[in-house]
């Protein structure tokens, strides 16, 4: 049986999704299986990519589509003419795209849905990414006949979107990278110096947008310094997004700015060392289709905090402390108390991180291909 997954999504620079294909793509591709499933890729890019493609093991990404052929892509997809099925390899199943999806018309059509924030709340969306990300899961439910979701959460939303049946929708929870483990005090000192990172500090993985709450993470914050025991640094990792001027304006009006660090997007060999080094992160998101950054904090041994939105793992769940809502004295409160709290730095390391390092990107991608041989 051959599978053709597409890898366009490669091309989205520090995006989560792009993230989640390239360590898919690199497993399935170093993975020797006897289940006769051939997989292969269609590495087509919606623009000029480099770099990301050697990390998954598949060389650089074809540049054959172009910059701002989103409407000419968009206008394809709704005629679905012509196929694209002739460049699949003779493919029995088709992973969709994670970003505009190619029309195919003959071959059968699985996909991944990573959340459907798009469609739910679509304010806490880029307005240029909306119509195409709703036009993605519009095609999906029009064409594909199962979908892969990272949580329970992504599944049920998918559901109740579509109209499917839940046989037609499997759950295949996301994994973590060998290199996120506990690192070293000699490796934390080098990348805190590399990142000019002079004091402890609280840390928030992820890009800057509405979506991530930065806002209330910086003002409850701000109340937890009064607290702390020590002097503390608030760290922000991640590339800008969209609005980014509403996090921008609060620090203009907070007492903390030299508190405040924002890294911008980190290059991913830092990240295990920087989480490893935090007295905890902070995750306090709207809404996740998965959380990625809390997992592969937890790997690395350091307390995680979020809120009811992260859709972790169950097994996981109880190692990380959940705020309710948006009560910044309550996150002000849990801050300074998880970063007293040697018991809990201690209970991280010996009983959540094997946890988390458990499931690595090879058991995901041994569950997709099970997702695969239901189409044998």
């Amino acid at each position: 049986m051959k599978v053709c997954i597409d890898t366009s999504a490669l091309a989205l620079s520090g995006a989560g999704v792009r993230r989640v294909l390239a360590e898919t793509a690199q497993a399935m591709s170093a993975e020797a299986t006897d289940d006769g499933i051939d997989v292969s890729f269609f590495p087509f890019s919606p623009r000029s990519y480099s770099g990301g493609g050697h990390r998954s093991g598949m060389g650089p990404v074809r540049e054959i589509v172009r910059p701002g052929i989103e409407k000419s892509l968009d206008a394809w997809t709704r005629l679905r003419y012509p196929g694209v099925d002739r460049l699949l390899g003779g493919a029995d199943l088709y992973q969709i795209s994670e970003f505009l999806p190619y029309p195919v018309r003959h071959v059968r059509q699985i996909a991944v849905v990573h959340d459907l924030v798009a469609v739910r709340h679509p304010e806490w969306c880029a307005p240029s990414s909306i119509s195409w990300q709703r036009r993605r899961i519009e095609y999906i439910a029009e064409h594909a006949l199962h979908v892969i979701c990272p949580s329970e959460p992504v599944k049920e939303s998918w559901l109740a979107f579509s109209g499917w049946r839940e046989q037609r929708a499997t759950v295949v929870p996301w994994g973590v990278d060998g290199s996120f483990r506990e690192r070293g005090v000699g490796e934390i000192e080098h990348v805190r110096d590399r990142l000019r990172i002079r004091k402890p500090y609280v840390l928030h993985v992820g890009t800057i947008e509405p979506r991530k709450n930065l806002a209330f993470v910086l003002h409850a914050f701000e109340r937890a310094t009064k607290h702390f025991s020590r002097e503390m640094d608030l760290v922000f990792a991640g590339p800008k997004g969209w609005r980014t001027g509403q996090l921008e304006q609060a620090l203009q009006f907070t007492n903390i700015r030299d508190r405040v660090r924002l890294l911008g997007a980190v290059a991913e060999e830092y990240l295990p060392a920087l989480m490893s080094g935090a007295s905890c992160v902070v995750l306090a998101s709207r809404e996740e289709g998965f959380g990625l950054p809390a997992l592969e904090a937890l790997a690395c041994g350091t307390p995680v905090v979020t809120t009811q939105a992260m859709a972790l793992p169950q097994a996981l769940r109880p190692f990380c402390v959940r705020i309710g809502g948006v009560d910044e004295e309550e996150l002000a409160d849990i801050m300074v108390e998880i970063v007293d709290d040697e018991d809990a730095a201690q209970q991280a390391r010996t009983e959540a991180a094997p946890l988390a390092r458990a499931r690595t990107w090879s058991h995901v991608a041994a569950d997709m291909r099970k997702v695969y041989l239901q189409f044998r």
